[in-house]
């Protein structure tokens, strides 16, 4: 399964989940954001590449729609509703992430050791 990850700015949450699940056997997993100055903006080729995809608040998805209107029908997308209150592999943000994405993609194989960078 391919999953992108998209929040505003790709710095903190969705490279956290990237993070946490890209040495998941099955998965193929990456992250963008919304803003100009993301780190990888979000594009038509990633949405259209991904099998599912996560954002972290109501308007990432308002704003996908408005985006890529013509594809929005076709994209599986769900909420995880986490805000942008958090550090890169803060410990909160990882535990919330497993806690939400765990129904979805099982636990992340990945061996996490709090405070380790990305």
């Amino acid at each position: 399964m391919k999953v992108l990850f998209i929040c505003t700015y790709n710095i903190c949450r969705s490279v956290t989940a990237e993070w946490l699940y890209k040495e998941n056997v099955g998965l193929s997993v990456k992250s963008a954001g919304l803003s100009l100055d993301s780190k990888v903006v979000v594009s038509e080729e990633l949405v259209l590449w991904a099998d599912q995809i996560f954002v972290f608040e109501k308007y990432q998805r308002a704003e996908l729609r408005k985006r890529f209107s013509f594809h929005y029908a076709k994209l599986k997308i769900e909420c995880l509703y986490i805000e942008d209150l958090y550090a890169p592999m803060d410990c909160v943000l990882i535990d919330l992430l497993v806690s939400k994405l765990s129904k979805y993609l099982g636990l992340p194989n990945r061996v996490i050791s709090y405070g380790e960078e990305l």
